[in-house]
């Protein structure tokens, strides 16, 4: 008898035991066999987990990180989602934004408005509840001033985080007061401050203050810069809590101010249009009728009108303004929603590719398992229990998944936050408001469904199996078609998925490198800009030559200039036209120095700079390029000596005696946009209440920059500086930035999707890598004693290394035919909507095919090395 057929005697031996009339039926109950079978489903699976360490190792790891990415990535998607959804019925708050058009074209857009809009609307129109206007305090005051508090305890503020407001503010936004009453807040001055703001100026007695102790700060006076000319008093009326990040409003302190109890508030056109407009409409409001009715409201302001102007008062939706605005003047550096649902798709992608690998290493590792299937039909099981024992293998997976990923989570996040420079914590944001009973149920929710999905296509396929022919070690060939059909489509998709992110990646890399290292037309190189905290004190003048000629003492400095703006900062935006033609442009302010020019490098095209030798100059004014050609002048020669007026004020004509070379004030997200340049002692005129006044603006010295010496170290010019400023401005605090740095921000939304995309598309291929090491591992061992055979009959290390590889050469190659015109398309149009654009190399698309390609052979190889090395007598000794 042939050792073959006593193997297969011994077999049915082993049958003829399990048969059931030779087994002894226990008398259990239902529950009691349910408990059974499902210790022996746990017993099953932990002995298959033991066996097969490289699997199990795989599928635990790759799925962790999975999930990790995907909760991840859902917390930061939840946080920018939730913006301003925590104030009441924010679904009947819109921001009514301005736009601006002359001809049909769009001629200016703000996120502000006009400052009688509020009020109008609200006496007008029978939709409106309510309405409320502000502004950022930094229009009247220096950038940095101080709260004091009746001569006993001082505190700094930004003046741009200082609003001023109407009576209406409080009615609505729904802003919880832990001390006071919002119908307090009707007197001008009356100031409301946020709980940390409170804490600085009272410590933390005033929380537990009985109210009218002294403890209590409800009724007490604080003084706003009372050193300079514009000293007011304020008297606080409520505490209320912190504004939360998840909010396009900024506040260290609200005031009612005494503007909107003025004439000017119903002027259409005073103070300009640096007023930001909310309106609370009634439920059940037709938008589309309130819109025109609004816009209406535009043609009061006759001026504009007569000029041909058309006022177009766009409502934003409260929950909408962080995502979907990006205007001048916005209160917040404003997120992307195409952004949020990109990184979206990644981390479904991600989380995809993780289950997508358990479904593939456990069908090949079902390979192993299909004598056992057909043992245990032979002996009676029926097909429901074995999916169900398969599925208890994918959830003890899927639960030490969830657990490890859980303390990655943990691990991770802090890490993550100073990477990306993110706050998130382990919530999940739902109506604006945290909350972490969420998270854990999405947890919860994704550990089941995970389990479900990655472990339903293995069950049902190993309890398909025909017992005979599994007994026999042969599968039914459609399902083993099946099976390498799946898999084979399960890489495709993995590689695909890593190139399209990989080109993603390396394109927002790129196009943020670009932006950041292309010719901007100034110097921002060893920039340093002081936030000036004097240019509204009357001694300021003298202070600040004192504190020129103290720097012009030092080698570490070349230049000093003063002015209302600095590159990558928005200042004012006025209508510009030729004196003889009514065809006005919307142009940048901004007012400089005579050195200005000089310390930014920024050239000169024709005429000059401004000069001290020229008192005139005053009334002059200095043309970039691209205002010249908005003017409709034909050359910058032609241009000079000509005079030009502003669209509003009528006696502010003056002459051009100089074209400066562009320069990219604003990011490379936009065309370089006309610039009018005026000196700081500028005169203007402006229409107040009909009349023409002369005035100067409070914040056209805001800004001090200062060049440093290329030559000298940063280190020892800043302390030199720090030590001049004190000598030059003995009470005032020293607030400086480097401008490369403050340019660079407004990248802020490319750079951190470059970190995001960079970051989750090295996850997928990992993971991706993960799956194919334990898939490659298997094909190798079941082709071990294929390769023994073409060992023993000569073949080499390189000929083995390429039949094991080329079928994934093919997986790779058919990857790249889908996924790269995938990547063309959404590369493309993600960049045009840039101004200033980097060029889609060919390479950008070939490079991710062969990283992944590479990757994939290092895969290979590590296996195909080590098979091929191996001695063939080890493999074949069994035949």
């Amino acid at each position: 008898m042939s050792l073959h057929k006593a193997r297969w005697l011994l077999f049915f031996d082993v049958i003829t035991l399990f048969r059931p009339e030779m087994i002894a039926k226990p008398h259990f109950t239902p529950a009691s066999n349910r408990i059974a079978m499902l210790q022996n489903y746990l017993l099953t699976t932990f002995r298959s987990l033991r066996k097969s360490k490289l699997y199990t190792s795989v599928n635990t790891i790759g799925l962790a990180i999975g999930i990790t990415a995907f909760m991840t990535i859902v917390i930061y998607i939840s946080q920018e989602l939730s913006y301003d959804r925590f104030f009441k019925d924010h679904e009947r708050i819109y921001r009514a934004t301005l736009k601006s058009y002359k001809n049909g074209e769009l001629s200016d857009q703000n996120a502000s408005n006009w400052i009688p809009l509020g009020s109008v609307a609200k006496t007008s129109l029978a939709e409106v509840e309510h309405s409320t206007r502000f502004f950022k305090s930094n229009i009247v005051l220096s950038k940095y001033v101080k709260f004091i508090l009746e001569g006993e305890n001082e505190i700094p503020i930004n003046s741009e985080k200082l609003m001023g407001t109407d009576s209406s503010f409080f009615k609505v936004f729904s802003f919880h007061f832990i001390k006071g009453n919002p119908d307090d807040f009707i007197a001008s001055n009356s100031l409301v401050l946020p709980a940390s703001k409170a804490d600085e100026l009272f410590g933390l007695e005033w929380r537990n203050a009985v109210p009218g102790s002294s403890k209590d700060p409800i009724g007490k006076s604080i003084a706003v810069r009372p050193s300079s000319d514009i000293a007011e008093n304020f008297t606080i009326v409520g505490i209320i809590d912190d504004i939360p990040e998840n909010s396009h409003l900024i506040a260290e302190g609200i005031y009612h101010s005494s503007v909107f109890e003025t004439p000017m508030h119903l002027v259409w056109g005073a103070a300009g249009a640096e007023f930001y407009t909310y309106i609370k409409v009634y439920p059940n409001t037709n938008l589309t009728t309130f819109q025109f009715k609004l816009n209406d409201l535009g043609k009061q302001y006759k001026q504009l009108t007569d000029q041909g102007y058309i006022q177009d008062f766009t409502l934003q939706p409260l929950a909408d303004i962080y995502l979907d605005s990006n205007l001048r003047r916005e209160l917040k550096p404003p997120g992307n929603r195409v952004v949020v649902y990109a990184l979206f798709v990644v981390a479904c992608l991600v989380l995809l590719l993780a289950w997508l690998n358990y479904i593939n290493l456990t069908t090949v590792q079902s390979m192993e398992r299909f004598k056992e299937v057909g043992l245990r039909k032979v002996i009676g099981a029926r097909k429901i229990e074995l999916i169900q024992q398969f599925l208890v293998s994918a959830f003890i997976v899927n639960a030490f998944s969830a657990t490890i990923s859980i303390l990655l989570l943990i691990v991770a996040l802090p890490f993550f936050n100073q990477y990306l420079g993110t706050n998130l914590e382990l919530t999940i944001y739902q109506f604006g408001v945290p909350n972490t009973q969420l998270f854990w149920l999405l947890i919860l929710v994704i550990y089941l469904l995970g389990a479900f999905i990655s472990g339903i296509y293995p069950a049902l396929a190993l309890s398909s199996f025909n017992p005979v022919r599994a007994l026999k070690g042969k599968l039914i060939p459609r399902m083993n078609w099946m099976g390498l059909s799946l898999r084979n489509g399960i890489m495709v998709f993995q590689f695909a998925i890593s190139i399209l992110l990989v080109a993603g990646t390396l394109t927002v890399l790129r196009q943020t490198n670009y932006m950041q290292s292309q010719s901007l037309g100034f110097d921002k190189e060893k920039m340093v800009v002081i936030e000036n905290t004097f240019s509204n004190d009357t001694t300021f003048l003298d202070k600040m030559e004192y504190f020129k000629d103290q720097l012009a003492q030092q080698s570490f400095f070349t230049h000093v200039a003063l002015s209302s703006s600095y590159p990558g900062q928005h200042t004012m935006s006025w209508h510009h036209a030729k004196v003889g033609t009514e065809d006005f442009k919307l142009f940048t302010l901004i007012l400089v120095d005579h050195d200005f020019f000089d310390c930014y490098d920024i050239q000169l095209t024709a005429g000059r700079f401004f000069s001290k030798e020229f008192p005139s100059d005053r009334q002059n004014v200095i043309i970039n390029e691209a205002g010249i050609q908005a003017l409709g002048y034909a050359s910058a020669e032609e241009a000079i000596q000509t005079k030009i007026k502003d669209q509003v004020h009528q006696r502010n004509v003056r002459e051009i005696v100089g074209v400066a070379a562009n320069h990219h004030h604003s990011s490379l997200h936009e065309e370089v946009e006309p610039i009018v340049y005026l000196l700081t002692d500028a005169e203007f005129y402006y229409n107040n209440t009909g009349s023409d006044q002369k005035a100067s603006f409070n914040y056209n010295k805001e800004f001090i920059t200062i060049k440093i010496s290329q030559e000298k170290e940063l280190s020892e010019a800043i302390t030199t500086l720090q030590d001049t400023w004190k000598k030059s401005f003995a009470n005032g605090d020293l607030h400086f930035f480097f401008l490369d740095d403050r340019y660079n921000q407004q990248y802020q939304s490319e750079v951190l999707f470059g970190k995001v995309f960079g970051m989750f598309s090295s996850l997928a291929i990992l993971i991706a890598s993960l799956g194919l090491i334990g898939f490659i591992a298997y094909s190798v061992r079941q082709r071990t004693k294929d390769i023994g055979i073409r060992k023993v009959l000569g073949a080499s290390v390189a000929n083995l290394w390429l039949t094991l590889s080329k079928d994934y050469i093919k997986l790779i190659l058919i990857a790249c035919v889908v996924a790269l015109p995938i990547a063309y398309f959404l590369i493309q149009h993600w960049i045009d909507g840039f101004a200033y654009r980097t060029k889609l190399f060919w390479w950008l698309f070939a490079a991710p095919g062969v990283m992944v390609l590479v990757i994939a052979l290092l895969s290979v190889s590590a296996q195909a090395i080590r098979a091929a090395l191996a001695n063939p007598v080890d493999s074949l000794r069994n035949e």
